[in-house]
């Protein structure tokens, strides 16, 4: 059994959650979505106590499904949160990349400028690059031109976002039109999370303009990652959440879309579904929060999030997203992430046709709990050399 983990200073917080693959804050806040409860949860015990952020409206209340029926998710509670304006996206410094439809991209450039171009592509969805920028990003930039750029509808990037232009089509020609701003033939993709689905649709849309590809802790299933996530709550139950474990059975299992009873098991479990399953050590959750923390202090806006949750992309196969990379690729992961399981990335590597390199006592935010291992195996595999192809016989 894991040790108990000392408690944490509250997080400057409005309770709200979307979905897993989301999940950086007490239920998922930084992703700008209203809480559901199942019926008959309250506060974990010890949760720190969440008050809304000085730029956001309160949350609507969320609202409750039957006492009757513990397995209904309730419906999803949007509150309404101020966007980040250009002045306040630009306070660690960067540029923006205005695209035609109107949107101001937020990015940075860092590194030398001879050294291959590499953009990371950040999960969430909507997270943001600040992160991983201040933690792994000073080692990376020794021998990498990274670049950091924050998705269209997301954190730094809000700034001229609409309902019409937030897809993952325009998403994914953002980063076309960052090549072509970059001047270069090709990109180098280092993609976390569901980061790792925006990397293969560019790769899919655009083969000829990747040249290699790092994702971490990543697959190109979506629905079955989260009810990997469901189901792991249910085994650990009696462990994780002794008081909680006839309810997180019936969520696992019940009524309802993976996404709706996992918005319903963040509003039942809190932070503690999130220590269970995503962060190997307290010192990744308080390196994320730390990072996190600065970020959503100026923005905290995702309207992205929408995107996902109308189009039903989290709900569908992507069967075009399981097929054998044409470009080297590598999958990092951690040894105590269940954000995926070990069981979908195996496959997602197999499909791929890739390697699968495990980061010992890493959890979901790989690059944050072991920085240094995770260059030094992105840093080879981006700057090796080109296999020379076997000899021919005659």
């Amino acid at each position: 059994m894991r040790a108990a983990r000392a408690p944490r200073s509250p997080a400057p917080a409005a309770p709200i959650v979307l979905l897993a693959l989301c999940a950086t804050w007490p239920a998922a806040l930084a992703c700008g979505a209203g809480s559901v409860s199942p019926p008959g949860s309250a506060s974990p015990p010890g949760a720190p106590s969440a008050s809304p952020a000085p730029s956001a409206s309160p949350a609507p209340a969320a609202s409750q499904s039957s006492p009757s029926a513990p397995d209904q998710p309730a419906e999803r509670a949007w509150p309404d949160i101020k966007r980040c304006g250009e002045k306040e996206a630009l306070f660690d410094g960067g540029s923006f990349l205005r695209t035609p439809d109107g949107v101001a991209l937020w990015y940075r450039v860092a590194g030398p400028a001879t050294a291959p171009t590499a953009v990371y592509v950040h999960g969430g969805p909507c997270f943001g690059a600040h992160d991983f920028e201040k933690t792994i990003g000073p080692l990376l930039e020794r021998s990498l031109r990274m670049v950091y750029l924050e998705q269209r509808g997301c954190s730094r990037s809000t700034s001229g976002a609409t309902e019409a232009n937030l897809t993952m089509e325009a998403t994914v020609e953002d980063f076309e039109r960052l090549r072509q701003k970059l001047g270069v033939d090709r990109l180098d993709l280092i993609a976390h999370s569901a980061g790792g689905w925006v990397a293969l649709e560019y790769l899919r849309r655009h083969p000829d303009r990747v040249g290699r590809m790092v994702l971490i802790d990543t697959s190109g299933v979506v629905e079955p990652a989260l009810q990997h996530q469901l189901d792991r709550a249910a085994e650990i139950a009696p462990r994780e959440f002794p008081d909680k474990v006839d309810q997180v059975r019936a969520l696992a299992r019940g009524k309802g879309t993976a996404d709706q009873r996992l918005q319903a098991m963040h509003g039942l479990l809190g932070d503690r579904f999130f220590r269970a399953l995503f962060y190997g050590s307290d010192r990744e959750e308080q390196t994320l929060y730390r990072w996190s923390g600065e970020l959503r202090r100026h923005c905290h806006s995702h309207p992205m999030i929408g995107w996902y949750l109308r189009s039903g992309y989290l709900e569908r196969a992507h069967p075009e997203l399981m097929t054998h990379l044409p470009v080297p690729a590598l999958l990092l992961a951690g040894t105590r992430s269940h954000a995926f399981g070990p069981d979908l990335l195996r496959q997602a590597a197999a499909a791929w046709g890739i390697e699968l390199h495990w980061i010992e006592g890493a959890g979901h935010f790989v690059f944050i709990a072991e920085p240094a291992a995770t260059a030094r195996e992105t840093i080879a595999f981006l700057t090796a050399k080109p296999t020379p192809p076997p000899p021919t016989t005659h």
